[in-house]
């Protein structure tokens, strides 16, 4: 298996993780930040889940059909 191959499957083990984690979350806690983070922990899936699609679109070429955006913040 190519490293790349490996690389991705691991982000989208550790994705996964992290996404399962959040679901137990209410608003309040998702709305939630922490001094010398990123900000409230909807705020940085957003911005996760968006530079992701920036490097896919990177390495593919290809605009994914709908775009996150960081302006726009957790949905």
């Amino acid at each position: 298996m190519s490293t790349l191959v490996e690389m991705f499957r691991h982000n989208l083990w550790a994705n996964q993780l992290i996404l399962a984690a959040c679901r137990e979350l209410d608003e309040t806690q998702l709305a939630a930040g922490a001094e010398g983070t990123y900000g409230a922990i909807g705020d940085t899936l957003v911005h996760l889940f968006s530079a992701e699609q920036r490097y896919v679109f990177a390495l593919t070429g290809r605009k994914p059909a709908t775009q996150n955006s960081e302006r726009n913040g957790w949905p």
